[in-house]
Order: structure tokens, then C-alpha cells, then sequence
């Protein structure tokens, strides 16, 4: 229906009253000043549909703005939770290390004096003291 020539040239003669209808109203009178009013209304309604929809992307940044400050104190908060769990895991892992460091100086002493004894120079030796002994149980904190 738009390639037919009759459209076309409707078109084009309803956009040349326009053009002449804008630049000089009085001449065609209340058609002119009718078309400025139409002009004037679509101007009107085109800036109050961008004025909402400028509103609605306000109100949704407002949102996602909210969301993600929310979603940055969740994650502070998980990170601060990780970052103590991991200072904890370290603080048994260096207690471990330090109670396996006794142990094994401690085990040390033993093994000289056995090697020793083995030799024939020493008495006879206890058993064999405790070496990378496991952690304690935990204690149940759960009533």
C-alpha cells in the first residue's frame, strides 16, 4: 500500500500544508493556527513522555544504586566472616606447628638417648614420647 504513487504524493502534500502552515500561519488562517496547535500538543506530549521516562531511569538507578550498597555490605560482611575464619585457621595451624615443634625436640633427646642405648653405652630408654599428636577434640559449643 505505501509504493503506491497516490500515497506518496498525499504525503508529500500533507508535510508541504505542514511546512507552509508553520512558516506562515496567518495565511491560512484557522487551519494554520490549528496545525500549530497540533504541532504544539505533539511537542508537549513527546516532552512529557521523556520527562516520565527519564523518571523511570531515575527511580530504577535510585534502585539499583540501593541494591548495590546492599549487596556491598553483604559482601563486606562475607568478607570480613572469611577473613576471621582464615585468622582462626592460622592461629590453630601455628599452634599446631608450634606444639609438633616440641614434640619433635622432644622426640630428638629420645631418639639420642635410644641410638645410644642401642650402642650399649646408655641404661635401657622409656618408649617413644608422643609425635605429631592430633589436635584436641573441640568442644561442643551447641546446648
Amino acid at each position: 500500500m505505501s509504493d503506491s504513487p497516490v500515497v506518496v504524493y498525499v504525503t508529500i502534500a500533507v508535510g508541504v500544508l505542514l511546512v507552509i502552515a508553520q512558516a506562515v500561519p496567518k495565511i491560512l488562517g484557522p487551519l494554520g493556527t490549528g496545525v500549530q496547535a497540533w504541532s504544539r500538543s505533539r511537542r508537549e506530549k513527546r516532552i512529557a513522555d521523556e520527562a516520565a521516562d527519564m523518571a523511570d531511569v531515575q527511580r530504577q538507578v535510585t534502585y539499583l544504586t540501593e541494591q548495590r550498597e546492599k549487596d556491598q555490605a553483604r559482601h563486606d560482611e562475607e568478607m570480613a566472616k572469611q577473613r576471621a575464619e582464615f585468622a582462626d585457621y592460622r592461629r590453630k595451624q601455628a599452634a599446631r606447628e608450634e606444639r609438633w615443634r616440641r614434640e619433635w625436640q622432644h622426640h630428638r633427646q629420645w631418639d639420642y638417648r635410644a641410638q645410644e642405648a642401642l650402642i650399649g653405652r646408655e641404661p635401657p630408654f622409656d618408649i617413644s614420647p608422643p609425635f605429631m599428636t592430633p589436635d584436641p577434640p573441640k568442644e561442643n559449643t551447641h546446648e
